[in-house]
């Protein structure tokens, strides 16, 4: 089974030299691989629909199709991105004050926004992708979810992404502005 070693809450705020797992299956073989987006940022949001609590099934783990959050979940990241090549930056250099100087300039790069699918279930394999944003506004909108219902169009935000926007907004100004003056809740 893949291991996806990725920052959690406690986390949140630190900058860093981060490694963000993008597992895939060899099509050929069948085998797990791991490739990895690698990025030097200020580790800003998370959210996680996890529970510790089974529930709406008898077996060990949830039949395909069903819910349970304790077999299958969904994690959102948000990272802020330097405005640099990660391969250029020394391995020991102190990040931290990378990140001061990018913001006293106004250099900081884009936001990278990190999803997992994530399961405990035998067999299957997370599913892992990201978006580079470049604006605090199209990060919420990433993040909006959109559905047909009888009564019309419905814009939502999803509770694991709404946790990542709001801890977000208390590591990045641009993100709180556009996390506060968002359109949908």
């Amino acid at each position: 089974m893949l291991s996806l070693s990725l920052p959690n809450y406690e986390r949140i705020g630190s900058a860093g030299r981060w490694y963000l797992p993008l597992p895939s299956r060899d099509q050929v073989t069948g085998d797990d691989e791991l490739e990895y987006y690698r990025t030097i940022a200020r580790f800003v949001g998370f959210g996680s629909s996890w529970t510790d609590n089974h529930w709406g099934h008898r077996e060990e783990y949830v039949p395909r199709g069903s819910r349970c959050n304790a077999c299958r979940w969904f994690e959102i990241r948000i990272f802020r991105e330097l405005d640099v090549d990660p391969r250029e930056v020394a391995v020991d250099a102190d990040v931290e004050q990378l990140f001061r100087d990018a913001t006293d300039a106004g250099e900081l790069g884009d936001y990278v926004v990190y999803k997992a699918g994530m399961s405990v279930v035998p067999d299957e394999i997370p599913y892992c992708r990201y978006d580079k944003i470049s604006s605090p506004f199209e990060v919420v909108e990433a993040l909006t979810t959109r559905r047909h219902t009888d009564s019309g169009p419905q814009a939502f935000i999803t509770k694991p992404s709404a946790m990542a926007l709001a801890s977000g907004a208390r590591f990045d100004v641009e993100l709180e502005d556009a996390y506060v003056n968002r359109a949908v809740s």
